[in-house]
């Protein structure tokens, strides 16, 4: 699982910031993944929580092709498969916030990582 592509600016959809999550299957079969949205979520460096949106594939502009995380549920993915999550994070923007945190309690083998997504200078 990697986390990439975080934007700020010009987001839609009452966005605060957009990103990618990438999830890529290097073996040769199948693999269980098991990935909940239930278990994944967005918080900032105050610990506040943020509502967040995916939809399977490249970002869009339109607002209806994004469902809630917690109707995500990534079962498995092909030998060499690999998908792509585009995250969009709601909420009201507060200038004092220097980061985010996107945690993933668990997801298929892992367990309570956490990326950081810096909030560039304005």
């Amino acid at each position: 699982m990697v986390l990439q592509n975080p934007k700020f600016a010009g987001t839609s959809c009452g966005a605060i910031f957009e990103f990618d999550v990438s999830l890529k299957n290097n073996e040769p079969i199948e693999i269980t993944v098991d990935v909940r949205g239930k278990d994944l979520s967005v918080s900032d460096d105050q610990g506040k929580p943020y509502l967040v949106f995916y939809k399977l594939g490249e970002r869009s502009s339109v607002c209806g092709e994004y469902s809630s995380l917690e109707n995500l549920h990534l079962i498995a993915l092909g030998p060499g498969g690999n998908v792509t999550l585009a995250m969009r994070v709601t909420g009201q923007f507060d200038g004092n916030i220097k980061k985010y945190v996107f945690t993933a309690v668990k997801a298929g083998r892992i367990q309570n990582a956490r990326w950081e997504i810096p909030v560039p200078p304005r």
